[in-house]
C-alpha cells in the first residue's frame, strides 16, 4: 500500500513523502511525527485556522522558530489544504505583522526575521510531497526585477506541487527577458509571476506585456498575483488570470490540468500575500 525503494544493501525503505501521503489519505494521525524524521508537534495538533494565526503571529515576533515549524507542520498533517494555510494562517498573519511594524509595536529585525523563518519552514514542507509524475504538467514562476520578497512565489510552487504539476519557482528579482528564455526553454503549460514591488510602473507594464507576446505562441497560460498589482496597472496588462489568494491559483490550476479552456479573468479584488 506504501511503494518502497531499496538501499544498497537490499533493504526496502519508505520515503516519507509516500507515509505522508499514505497516512493523510487514510486517515491516519502521526503521533510521533519526530520518529521518522518529522518536527515533534505539540498536543494541540487540531488548531483551526484563525487559532493558528494568531499562534503563529506570536511565534513569528518572538522569532521562534521551533514553535512556527510545529503550529505550521500540524495544520499540514491535518485536513486542511496548503492553499488555506498559505492564506488564512501565513499570509494574513504578515498582514498583521505588518500592521505592528507600521505601528512601531515591531522592529524591523522582527519582521525580517519572521520572514527568513517562514520561508526555510515553506523550503522544508517542499520534501514532505511527493513529487509529480513525470507526465505532470509543467508549471514555472519568479518574482520580476525589483521585487525582493521570496515567499509568494514559494508559495505558489508548493501549492502547485501539492495539486500534481511539476512546479518550479526560478526566484526572485528576475528581469523579463531571462524569464522569456525560461519559458522557451522548458515549455511550461503555466506561468505564475508574483508581484509584491513594483520600481517603475511603466517599464513593468511594458515589459511585461512584451514577455506575454513572446510566450503566447507557445501555448503558456501566464497567471499574476501579488499585493502589488492594483487595478489601473492589472487593467493594462494582457493575462490569462489573476489569483489574489492561493486558493485562486488552486483553482485555476485544477481547472487548466483538466483541460478547460483558461479566459481572462480575475477571480476576486484583493490581495494579502506578503
Amino acid at each position: 500500500m506504501i511503494p518502497t525503494v531499496k538501499t544498497a544493501g537490499g533493504h526496502r525503505r519508505l520515503l516519507l513523502p509516500d507515509v505522508m501521503e499514505f497516512a493523510k489519505s487514510q486517515g491516519y494521525k502521526l503521533v510521533e511525527p519526530e520518529i521518522i524524521g518529522l518536527p515533534k508537534l505539540d498536543q494541540r495538533n487540531e488548531r483551526s485556522l484563525q487559532l493558528a494565526k494568531k499562534e503563529l503571529i506570536e511565534a513569528l515576533v518572538a522569532g521562534n522558530e521551533v514553535v512556527s515549524r510545529q503550529i505550521i507542520l500540524g495544520l499540514v498533517l491535518s485536513d486542511h489544504r496548503l492553499c488555506d494555510i498559505c492564506d488564512e494562517v501565513i499570509a494574513d498573519a504578515f498582514c498583521e505583522v505588518g500592521d505592528l511594524w507600521d505601528c512601531g509595536t515591531v522592529e524591523v529585525y522582527q519582521e525580517r526575521r519572521a520572514c527568513e523563518i517562514i520561508v526555510r519552514i515553506m523550503h522544508e514542507l517542499r520534501h514532505y510531497y511527493k513529487s509529480p509524475a513525470k507526465l505532470s504538467p509543467l508549471a514555472m514562476g519568479a518574482s520580476p526585477a525589483g521585487d525582493p520578497y521570496t515567499l509568494p512565489t514559494t508559495m505558489s510552487e508548493l501549492v502547485l506541487r501539492e495539486n500534481g504539476w511539476r512546479a518550479t519557482s526560478l526566484g526572485i528579482n528576475l528581469p523579463f527577458n531571462t524569464l522569456s528564455a525560461a519559458v522557451r526553454d522548458q515549455r511550461p503549460q503555466l506561468f505564475w509571476l508574483s508581484v509584491s514591488s513594483i520600481s517603475n510602473k511603466e517599464e513593468f507594464i511594458a515589459g511585461f506585456n512584451q514577455f506575454v507576446e513572446e510566450v503566447k505562441p507557445l501555448g503558456t497560460a501566464v497567471v499574476v498575483e501579488g499585493r502589488a498589482l492594483e487595478d489601473e496597472i492589472r487593467r493594462q496588462l494582457n493575462f490569462t488570470s489573476f489569483c489574489d489568494r492561493m486558493r485562486n491559483l488552486e483553482e485555476f490550476a485544477q481547472s487548466f490540468k483538466r483541460g478547460a479552456s483558461p479566459s481572462p479573468t480575475e477571480l476576486s479584488n484583493t490581495h494579502t500575500e506578503n
